[in-house]
């Protein structure tokens, strides 16, 4: 166990070496719930992450982008809109505004919101709609118009690699026509027996179960049924969307069997039900339509790939890249993202300095932020007395907020409110994105009577 995690991390500390910035022959977009849906906002924030990831591309890539790939919800919400028609032809427009859809395609998979009855036995109708609105110079990269007209699969290639679509046809949970299933494995051996050493992009809306951040909350976010399939494919990469978690986190990128990769969410940012404090709803925070995220794909003339996770907000690259070794003939597979591994090798966040004082009639907890080697994730609050619990708070760290942990709060406040005469404790954890707990800080104090 111990070789297989020094094995991983070497992979992962040395990732970028493999690499050739300076021999990149294709790059690609890669965006999710864009949720364009006729106002200005949604058109802007769309508009600013294409413009900012052409820019990208153009940094290393003379050609600059060869698509965008978009993993579901084009649109805010057809369902039950019947201005859902001019959506499309507004996500259209402003698609058209930034790029030539015959120059750079734009290869996408519906997502719930961009069919009128959702997920339905019915939505390989619904997503013959969409087509029809968009048009035929949005599918003249497909070359299985027979699937794609019977079921919404699409076998896309660009610049010589191989990109597949699928749509589901059921909701919570979400499943797949039968004959997808059949046409996602057919399709994966009949590429990879071709081309072993190349991978594979896959576009899904709905996550692959158990894989990525947020994949594991509820059948409403993921589907399990394309895990037995592509565990027979190490060339594949799945890139999901719905969820809207943010790429800041590392568990946004997974490899086992295969390759699952978060893509967040172009309109709005979103986090698990954890309970946190000053939330706009379960999973929303207040701040959460500042935000922006997406991908930028690229390949070097090795068929290495390097994902490189953008922050249009703050107009800036989020951490390291993650890059991923093309697959060998033979079945090797390097998994510098194997979950299982950086967990285990992961060290605990550490906490310093916490205080509490009395602000007016108030008392205000104060602590600087944990030190961890990616950063803390959220923090666990107790207060009690020597009878009972008076509380138990969780506050969300802003991790989600910068493109880099250094650029995090370094000092936190929470206000413990007007306190009844008494003898207090409070405890004070951190936890990462693993789950690791940080040492725990206690603090007692006593509130006088007035």
């Amino acid at each position: 166990m111990i070789a297989r995690i020094l094995t991983i991390l070497l992979l992962a500390g040395q990732a970028g070496e493999f690499f050739n910035d300076s021999r990149i022959v294709s790059s690609f977009a890669v965006i999710s719930d864009v949720h364009v849906n006729g106002r200005q906002a949604p058109s802007e924030k769309f508009h600013t992450a294409l413009e900012q990831l052409k820019a990208e591309a153009l940094k290393d890539d003379a050609d600059g982008l060869d698509a965008v790939l978009v993993a579901g919800d084009l649109i805010d919400w057809a369902y039950n809109n019947p201005k859902h028609v001019a959506q499309i032809d507004c996500f259209k427009r402003d698609y058209e505004a930034c790029l030539d859809p015959l120059r750079v395609p734009m290869i996408y998979t519906p997502g719930n919101h961009d069919l009128y009855k959702q997920w339905t036995p019915n939505s390989f109708k619904e997503a013959a709609k969409l087509r029809v609105r968009l048009g035929d110079n949005y599918f003249r990269t497909d070359i299985d118009n027979e699937s794609r007209e019977a079921m919404e699969c699409r076998h896309c290639v660009v610049k010589g690699v191989h990109i597949l679509t699928m749509l589901p046809v059921g909701y919570s949970p979400v499943v797949y026509d039968p004959r997808a299933l059949d046409w996602l494995s057919y399709t994966l051996k009949s590429i990879t027996t071709a081309e072993p050493d190349a991978f594979v992009l896959i576009l899904t809306h709905p996550m692959t179960y158990n894989t990525v951040y947020g994949s594991d909350l509820g059948e409403y976010w993921y589907s399990a049924q394309l895990n037995p399939i592509l565990e027979n494919f190490p060339q594949a990469v799945v890139f999901g969307g719905h969820l809207h978690f943010a790429l800041n986190d590392p568990r946004s990128i997974w490899q086992g069997a295969f390759t699952s990769v978060g893509t967040a969410s172009v309109s709005y940012m979103s986090v698990e039900d954890g309970g946190f404090e000053d939330m706009k709803s379960q999973f929303e925070m207040k701040d959460c339509y500042q935000f922006s995220q997406g991908l930028l794909l690229q390949f070097d003339s090795e068929g290495n790939m390097r994902i490189r996770r953008m922050d249009f907000h703050n107009s800036a690259v989020i951490g390291e890249d993650w890059v991923l070794p093309h697959p060998a003939a033979d079945g090797h597979f390097a998994k510098p993202y194997d979950h299982e591994a950086l967990a285990a090798a992961n060290r605990a966040p550490k906490l310093s300095k916490a205080a509490v004082e009395k602000r007016d009639s108030n008392y205000v907890l104060r602590f600087q932020a944990a030190k961890d080697d990616c950063f803390a994730h959220h923090y666990v609050i107790s207060l009690s007395t020597r009878d009972s619990l008076v509380f138990e708070k969780r506050l969300l760290a802003d991790f989600y907020k910068v493109p880099s942990p250094s650029m995090m709060k370094k000092d936190w406040e929470l206000d413990l409110g007007v306190l009844p005469e008494g003898r207090y404790k409070i405890n004070l954890v951190a936890v990462d994105s693993w789950g690791r707990n940080s040492n725990k800080i206690c603090r007692r104090f006593r509130v006088a009577k007035d």
